[in-house]
């Protein structure tokens, strides 16, 4: 996923979305890594938060 995606709507894209993560969470701050890790943990967030709320 790349930063185009501005929400995650599907649970394929969820997964995807938190396995680059899981490759991410090292990145030295400052990097471009570490940007699209802060990016993509707001995309994780947002989505559980949708999906807490359907429940």
């Amino acid at each position: 996923m790349n930063a185009e995606h501005t929400t995650i709507t599907t649970q394929e894209q969820y997964d995807a979305v938190a396995a680059r993560l899981e490759e991410l969470k090292n990145a030295p701050a400052g990097s471009e890594g570490a940007k699209e890790l802060k990016l993509l943990t707001k995309l994780i967030v947002d989505f559980e938060r949708k999906r807490s709320q359907s429940v």
